[in-house]
């Protein structure tokens, strides 16, 4: 069920820009606002992750599982645009409950309650559904959860057994300007290095 690099490929067809990678990045000031740029931390960490050198597609090695589901661009996922890979993607609720049956039954998963894999929970507010032994249910087992925020009370609330084994893992906020002024798009950007993401 996860659909990774279709996600991925998606938000890059419905917002027009490239992988954060790319030269042509500063687009993402462009196009998003800034509270659209901050809690994109799985599109800037996916790709590199899916690349590193220390991965290993062999389960029964790996120590640390990137659950490859991401309920952030999931809802900033809003027009998919036709003959793109949006059109792979099912509805946000079928992909969720697709994930929590996956968890849900996979060993690997319940060999360590979860604990050793990894959800991004970047935005506040962010949430999944909560009927019973849907996603929140499987992910409060105990899994490492990334967030922006100690404090996110949407996460707290809903996952507590992950703050209560100290299962948060903070990443900070991605954007080229300062968190605290958003700035209209500026051509300078696109010749001001220092700028970039």
């Amino acid at each position: 069920p996860f659909r990774t690099f279709d996600a991925l490929d998606c938000f890059y067809a419905e917002w027009k820009v490239p992988p954060m990678s790319s030269k042509d990045r500063y687009l993402y000031d462009d196009r998003l606002t800034l509270t659209q740029r901050l809690y994109l931390q799985e599109v800037a960490l996916w790709p590199v992750l899916r690349d590193h050198p220390m991965r290993t597609k062999n389960k029964d090695e790996a120590h640390l599982f990137v659950i490859g589901w991401s309920p952030t661009i999931m809802q900033q996922l809003r027009k998919r645009p036709k003959k793109t890979a949006c059109d792979r993607l099912p509805t946000y609720a079928k992909w969720e409950r697709e994930v929590a049956d996956y968890l849900r039954n996979d060993p690997h998963y319940k060999r360590n309650k979860g604990q050793d894999h990894l959800i991004g929970f970047t935005k506040y507010g962010t949430g999944v559904g909560k009927e019973p032994g849907g996603l929140y249910d499987v992910l409060n087992e105990g899994s490492l959860i990334m967030s922006t925020d100690r404090h996110f009370w949407s996460v707290y609330h809903n996952l507590p057994k992950p703050f209560r084994y100290g299962n948060v893992i903070i990443v900070p906020y991605v954007a080229s300007t300062r968190a605290d002024d958003d700035a209209p798009p500026e051509s300078f950007r696109k010749d001001d290095k220092k700028l970039w993401y």
